[in-house]
């Protein structure tokens, strides 16, 4: 298992994290669907003379839903490079070897 803020030079263990990591992604993209119904539920159910005052919080509500949902994409996107490097590493240090050889 994974240990918080050590850094790992065993391919599994960073396998592992990475593995990890991708898991939470999912459940925060996940969270960020319900949110968005939840958003969209609210705003259907405040109609009338209340509805308007709920409107800037809707607003603000999908502003920092945006903004959540763009830092998990971004966190994706770095997971996915993690990743690609780990095995771009491998593979090059097969060719050095086969050079070797």
């Amino acid at each position: 298992m994974a240990v918080p803020g050590k850094i790992y030079n065993d391919k599994g263990l960073i396998m592992e994290a990475l593995g990890q990591v991708k898991g939470v992604v999912n459940d925060m993209e996940d969270d960020i669907t319900k949110l968005n119904k939840m958003k969209e539920d609210l705003l259907t159910q405040f109609q009338g003379d209340g509805a308007s005052g709920y409107d800037e919080v809707a607003r603000d509500l999908d502003r920092r839903l945006r903004a959540y949902e763009q830092s998990i994409r971004n966190l994706d996107r770095s997971t996915n490079n993690a990743a690609d490097m780990i095995g771009s590493a491998d593979q090059d240090v097969a060719r050095m070897f086969r050079n070797l050889l």
